[in-house]
């Protein structure tokens, strides 16, 4: 009995200190990891990131983008921006105008299709760089024009008393902002004349002659280029 007692109790000893040896590895294993990862990052040298831009926006056109963005980090000096998967890019200096003032920047000579940029702030070295900020934006062009037509004339009728020409219109035109109509006055002057796409009825004061028009498109909010469908000539008879 006593026998069996001290074999339990040196076993117990045994399984004890295994146990605190395998601690003791798995310690002493971390923190040679962690010596690697310190040995390296001085090695390398300090990870200096710039301020990704406070904020950025991007606005659509007729096959370009307008990109505006703020910064305020002072070690921005220059901005990278990406688009079409990193293929496309280009390296701008960030002016030294006050730093709460946006920066705009046009990106031309796109296709019709939907982009996915991404803006970099580095140093004056192209050294350190933020993080990337992402802006995804569709632009457009001859597919959206192709697409657009003109408001369509219902009737029209003249005044002889006030000397006025009333154009009566079928309904407004998805995403026109407005419609261009252009005429010659009594006084034999151009006018020109712009009117609102939910507009039912327009009256054209002085008409004489030359009744035209055309449609204006946006096509989005905040969209920096109009779209404009071919002129259209209406034909007037005067009493």
């Amino acid at each position: 009995m006593l026998i069996n007692m001290i074999i339990m109790r040196s076993n117990k000893n045994y399984i004890g200190t295994c146990f605190a040896l395998f601690i003791l590895l798995l310690t002493l294993g971390s923190c040679s990891k962690m010596n690697d990862l310190h040995d390296k990052y001085l090695k390398d040298g300090e990870q200096v990131y710039v301020g990704q831009p406070d904020s950025a926006k991007v606005m659509s056109g007729n096959k370009r983008a307008l990109i505006r963005y703020w910064t305020s980090d002072p070690k921005a000096k220059k901005i990278l921006l990406f688009w079409n998967l990193k293929k496309d890019s280009l390296l701008l200096d960030i002016p030294t105008k006050s730093r709460l003032e946006p920066v705009d920047v046009i990106v031309g000579n796109l296709e019709e299709n939907n982009y996915a940029f991404e803006l970099v702030t580095t140093n004056s070295e192209l050294k350190n760089r933020s993080i990337p900020l992402p802006l995804n934006i569709k632009v457009y062009g001859d597919l959206f024009q192709a697409s657009l037509h003109n408001r369509k004339v219902k009737s029209s009728s003249y005044s002889t008393v006030t000397k006025g020409l009333t154009i009566n219109w079928h309904g407004a035109v998805e995403k026109s902002v407005a419609v261009e109509m252009q005429y010659v006055d009594l006084n034999n002057r151009s006018v020109d004349t712009l009117i609102s796409p939910s507009e039912k009825s327009s009256i054209l004061g002085s008409f004489k002659s030359g009744l035209s028009y055309r449609t204006i498109f946006l096509p989005e909010k905040g969209a920096i280029d109009s779209f404009y469908t071919e002129k259209v000539e209406v034909p007037i008879v005067l009493p």
